[in-house]
């Protein structure tokens, strides 16, 4: 080969087509065979390639069949409402000397409520695992009566605030900011709508005491880390006072003992109420509006029955 290549370069040859045929055949032929070689790598890459995509789209396939598609998950805060409600365990139980304590009898106790509904609005279940509430204020209303005694109730709430909360040093009123949490197991369905109940209060009512308000923010954890904070809710209990205490739609408000009390604690029910974005619980609306009705048509002491003695049926020596 080498030979006729040379031959093909002397003169003689170069002077007829001939010689300069050959020539080009020798030349081009190399690159003619090197372009083969090129495109049969190149396509047998390509139909790798091609295969290897078809081999990842069937597993995916598999996947799919066998899994479904992805799922996720997305809560959000539908409505939030707060109310005094019933169904809490309690005891009634008398307080001895010394931080000794008699049970009398169990009790079905009434204390706050909040009802939080929730809409998933993904494709997946949401699971609620964790609870915390963040509270800004936590106090019991001015007592305005001479009531009390060794008698009172204890009730576990969801989110209970134990009777050892650290005060402030001569108020009624928690230390704030505290946070009090519970582990919850609550399923939220796909594209769904789905109500749960939070409890919370004090885990100590004595006779005679006032009824305690709580203002909080809560914090939800859901599918793995997740949080949904809402708030803030203002709510209040039934207070363990005889003289004053929710009825129905209003509250029963006796005249006070102790002067300028009532007008102190409507005052503070109003300021409560003026927190922005807060959420307040019906009876602390109607204890706000209570108020204000007393305001406008103060009560005044009945005259007292002529004739009749105090201590006899019937006779009104005083009483508001």
């Amino acid at each position: 080969m080498i030979h006729r290549v040379r031959a093909a370069h002397r003169r003689e040859n170069l002077d007829n087509l001939r010689g300069w045929g050959e020539l080009l055949g020798y030349y081009l032929a190399p690159l003619v065979l090197i372009a083969g070689a090129v495109w049969t790598v190149w396509s047998w890459y390509e139909d790798y390639a091609l295969q290897e995509k078809g081999v990842a789209a069937a597993e995916k396939g598999v996947d799919a069949a066998k899994n479904g598609p992805t799922l996720k998950s997305d809560l959000k805060i539908a409505k939030v409402e707060a109310l005094i409600g019933e169904g809490l365990k309690g005891e009634a139980k008398e307080y001895l000397g010394e931080g000794g304590t008699k049970t009398i009898h169990k009790i079905n106790a009434w204390g706050p409520h909040v009802k939080v509904t929730v809409q998933n609005i993904a494709t997946a279940p949401a699971l609620i695992t964790r609870v915390k509430a963040t509270f800004r204020q936590s106090f019991d209303l001015e007592p305005c009566y001479g009531i009390g005694g060794q008698f009172g109730d204890t009730v576990k709430y969801q989110l209970t605030i134990p009777d050892d909360q650290p005060m402030v040093k001569g108020t009624r009123s928690h230390k704030v900011p505290f946070t009090k949490e519970a582990e919850m197991a609550f399923t939220v369905e796909a594209n769904a709508f789905d109500q749960f109940t939070l409890t919370t209060g004090n885990e100590i009512t004595m006779d005679g005491e006032s009824p305690w308000i709580g203002v909080f923010d809560v914090e939800l954890e859901h599918d793995h880390g997740k949080k949904l904070t809402f708030g803030p809710i203002a709510v209040i209990d039934t207070g363990g006072n005889p003289a004053f205490y929710a009825d129905g739609d209003t509250w029963n408000i006796d005249p006070e003992d102790v002067q300028g009390c009532t007008k102190r604690n409507a005052a503070t029910v109003a300021k409560i109420l003026d927190t922005p974005k807060v959420t307040a619980s019906k009876e602390l609306k109607d204890l706000n509006k209570a108020f204000l009705a007393l305001e406008e048509n103060p009560r005044k002491p009945e005259e007292p029955s002529e004739g009749i003695p105090c201590d006899e049926p019937g006779a009104n020596c005083g009483v508001w």
